[in-house]
């Protein structure tokens, strides 16, 4: 289709304003100008079509909404909300307001690149560090904090970011819930700030879906109904293996308020470069950047977890014959944000070790389902299974077949609070 780019004069500023770097603006901006000049041209068909960012391809570009974010926060800008977004913003994160600081994204600074940089009128330094489809670290917020006044963690949803900035994390749903009241202007780029709400709202449904029907807030019927709405998203496997990671996630924190007796240590993976010593047992660990899909494991090296389990006196002998006894219990998952609630089978729960004498005493006691050459055990998750509670409940009874824990699971109950390993 061949378009006319003759954007009136609003346009084209706004359109040049928008902060992005030098050699995508060109493309971004002639995009973004034509899907504008469509929408306000072919007003019959408005409520088919799809989303601008749709369009545009721009939803998993985290330097998209980086930009994006930086224009709303500046009070001079053509989006129609004057400093209503910023004040708003500022707020929130415990700063005074201020309509003349200075905000700029991709900003290379002593550390690396601040995702937006903001220089407020009195001199502080703020750095948003923008997470959408990809986890952060302690380790990346610390190292900005030599070069800002304050580090403010900005993320799709709050599991973004580690458990212990969750409480100080600005996420996109609050956004969301800070534009949709804001009176907008009829200028021409107010548009784009109407779209980014709509986009905003499919993308992070699948989130709150996932969140609602795995805490048995809603039922499946009521979670199928709302996946409706998200078949139009256009995902690839980066999505898949965020929206696994954001499983793990909060599985992890259900399992560490409701069963804390299979929450094994805080440490990651053994470093023996460090000369770290090797711990009884990781935490468990969650990895979305591996090829694959995303997964959480735990790595156990010794027989007794102190407090916690010890290892089934069954194997305890071969265990300690072993040159690398390490065992691990592992889950994967193989949905995705417009998948999760229509696949048969949803993933699979491992046990896993690295020693061919513990491997042959396992498969030869008939007791588990071999799968690949260092898991020896597998079950294969149903759609129910992702249930929190349920899930808990298969990680329990699975791992139960290997170690005997020191902790008597809570007794079956209607009530989640009260106890986790129902049925």
């Amino acid at each position: 289709m061949n378009y006319q780019f003759s954007a009136d004069r609003s346009i084209k500023k706004g359109l040049s304003n928008i902060c992005l770097p030098q050699r995508r603006k060109p493309i971004f901006t002639f995009g973004l100008g034509c899907a504008i000049l469509n929408l306000q041209q072919d007003k019959r068909n408005r409520s088919n079509m799809r989303n601008i960012i749709q369009i545009l391809k721009a939803g998993n570009q985290e330097l998209f909404y980086s930009s994006f974010i930086a224009w709303l926060l500046d009070a001079h800008g053509e989006h129609g909300l004057s400093d209503q977004f910023s004040s708003w913003f500022f707020q929130r994160v415990g700063e005074k307001p201020d309509a003349a600081c200075s905000i700029q994204p991709e900003v290379r600074i002593n550390s690396g690149r601040a995702d937006i940089f903001i220089v407020t009128n009195n001199g502080r330094k703020l750095i948003i560090e923008n997470k959408t489809k990809s986890i952060g670290t302690n380790d990346q917020l610390n190292a900005y904090k030599g070069d800002a006044d304050k580090v403010i963690p900005l993320g799709f949803v709050a599991e973004n970011f580690p458990a212990q900035q969750r409480d100080s994390v600005v996420t996109y749903k609050e956004i969301i819930e800070c534009l949709k009241p804001m009176q907008k202007s009829n200028g021409a780029l107010s548009v784009l700030v109407d779209h980014f709400i709509s986009f905003l709202e499919l993308a992070l449904g699948p989130f709150d879906t996932l969140r609602d029907f795995c805490n048995g807030i809603i039922g499946l019927d009521e979670a199928r109904q709302r996946q409706d709405k998200f078949r139009q998203l256009s995902t690839n496997s980066n999505d898949h293996r965020f929206f696994q990671a954001v499983y793990f996630e909060q599985l992890r924190t259900y399992m560490s308020k409701y069963a804390p007796f299979l929450i094994f240590g805080d440490l990651e993976y053994h470093n023996s470069k460090k000369d770290i010593q090797k711990p009884s047992a990781t935490k468990w660990i969650v990895e979305k950047n591996m090829q694959g899909p995303a997964f959480m494991e735990a790595i156990i090296y010794s027989q007794n977890v102190p407090g916690k389990m010890k290892l089934n006196e069954r194997w305890a002998a071969a265990h300690r014959e072993s040159s690398r006894p390490d065992l691990c219990p592992r889950l994967e998952l193989w949905v995705g944000p417009d998948t999760f609630l229509s696949q048969k089978h949803c993933g699979v729960f491992q046990l896993g070790c690295w020693n061919d004498i513990m491997k042959s005493l396992f498969h030869s006691s008939g007791m588990f389902k071999k799968r690949g050459s260092r898991n020896f055990h597998h079950r294969t998750l149903s759609l129910a299974d992702l249930q929190y509670a349920n899930m808990t409940k298969i990680v329990y009874e699975e791992m139960s077949k290997v170690w005997d824990f020191e902790i008597t699971p809570p007794a079956p109950s209607g009530d989640q609070e009260q106890g986790v390993l129902h049925a």
